[in-house]
């Protein structure tokens, strides 16, 4: 056998014992977890996505809560 074939066969076969990820899912969950650049750029996107949601929020109906109370035995207004 040529030493690449040698090299390609042992490989091969010692691939499936080296794979432990069985979905894509899984393959995923460990790219996210080990690869510092993936999770630097995670943090970014969550970044700009916080921004996006707070420039929206300037056309959103805002609440501005106001009151009175009044009591009838004393005739008085408290505004709250």
């Amino acid at each position: 056998m040529k030493p690449h074939g040698f090299l390609l066969l042992t490989i091969l076969c010692s691939a499936p014992a080296l794979a432990e990820v069985n979905t894509l899912e899984q393959a995923l969950a460990l790219a996210y977890s080990h690869d510092p650049g993936l999770q630097a750029e995670r943090a970014k996107l969550r970044a700009t996505d916080e921004q996006v949601s707070q420039a929206l929020s300037n056309y959103r109906p805002s609440v501005h809560p106001s009151g009175a109370a009044v009591s009838s035995s004393l005739g008085n207004v408290a505004e709250l």
